[in-house]
């Protein structure tokens, strides 16, 4: 069984640690089972210089690497190789995020696993970075998922919008309202016993 499993937010705690980063920088941020809206400008408040500079500095790989992981999840994704079950890391950073997210996994016990740079999200921050292919959304139906789980309702969209494989939603404030038919799973426990349901 092949898995996209998304990083933020569903591997790493990126959304807990943008508000820690924007009140480090002096700035409004709500907490985090308060944070209903998955784009940042609405989020924290931010204008598009702000934003821009924001999630430049979000991306610098000593940010990136003080991410804290999710419960449970890199224990289950070494779970998983182990059992037979085949996780992809499926990332919508930038090119240039990919060295600091590929040390991330492999300080964890994860190196091997394949990381996906997917344009998810349209964004241009940073330069292209040489020997890095950011894959385009419509170019996973390739890799043959069985199944995609997935917080970003954006993504959510184009899971629904491609069908090229099923898909549960990773619970998150910002996803509570999403398609109520669609499956959610509430932690690392709940989508380890989902996906092992189904291999």
């Amino acid at each position: 069984m092949r898995v996209y499993v998304d990083c933020d937010d569903v591997v790493a705690e990126t959304a807990r640690h943008l508000i820690d980063l924007r009140r480090r920088g002096g700035g409004w941020a709500p907490e985090f089972g308060q944070m209903f809206d998955f784009d940042l400008h609405r989020s924290l408040r931010l204008g598009d210089e702000e934003y821009r500079v924001f999630m430049e500095k979000a991306h610098e790989p000593e940010e990136l690497a003080a991410l804290e992981e999710v419960p449970g999840a890199c224990e289950t994704l070494r779970a998983w190789r182990t059992d037979g079950i085949e996780p992809f890391i499926v990332t919508g950073r930038p090119a240039c995020a990919h060295a600091a997210t590929l040390e991330w996994l492999e300080r964890r016990g994860l190196a091997g696993i394949p990381l996906l740079m997917v344009d998810k999200y349209n964004r241009r921050l940073g330069a292209e970075t040489a020997g890095v292919e950011v894959v385009p959304f419509a170019s996973l139906s390739s890799f043959g998922f069985d199944l995609a789980v997935d917080d970003a309702p954006q993504a959510l969209d184009l899971l629904a919008a491609s069908g090229f494989c099923p898909f549960v939603v990773f619970d998150r404030p910002w996803n509570r309202t999403y398609n109520p038919d669609v499956p959610r799973v509430p932690d690392w426990r709940g989508l380890d016993a989902y996906v092992r349901g189904r291999a």
